[in-house]
């Protein structure tokens, strides 16, 4: 995917544009959530998705100086988290234009359950 790929030039905040603060971040959540990433989304087993990689791309050419953190368990230093009763989950944040929001989500096994258990081959 390329910037060409998409009908518009990535936007950067600009106190001296007409519009207020609110309305060039409305603008920049329009521009996401009208993005077409149908040329790169995958399925397997029902599901249809898009690899955060190509997500990661396509969010870059809107906000290029946006980052993101895999949190790591402060116990084990890994990048997932145990729990008993919900199951291994990972938890990120991204960060764009001085806001930061956080994300969990479960891991899953290969035909897209969520995992309860590690396998003998995650376990350290």
């Amino acid at each position: 995917m390329r910037s060409e790929d998409f009908d518009f030039a990535p936007v950067v905040f600009d106190e001296s544009v007409s519009k207020t603060y609110d309305e060039q971040v409305a603008e920049k959540f329009n521009q996401l959530a009208s993005l077409n990433l149908n040329d790169v989304a995958e399925s397997k087993n029902g599901l249809t998705y898009v690899s955060w990689s190509n997500a990661w791309k396509a969010f870059k050419e809107v906000y290029p100086t946006a980052t993101y953190k895999i949190v790591k368990n402060p116990q084990t230093n890994l990048p997932y988290f145990v729990d008993p009763l919900i199951g291994i989950m990972v938890f990120t944040e991204v960060s764009a234009n001085g806001l930061t929001y956080e994300m969990w989500l479960p891991v899953m096994d290969g035909i897209k359950h969520a995992m309860e258990n590690i396998s003998p081959v995650m376990k350290v």
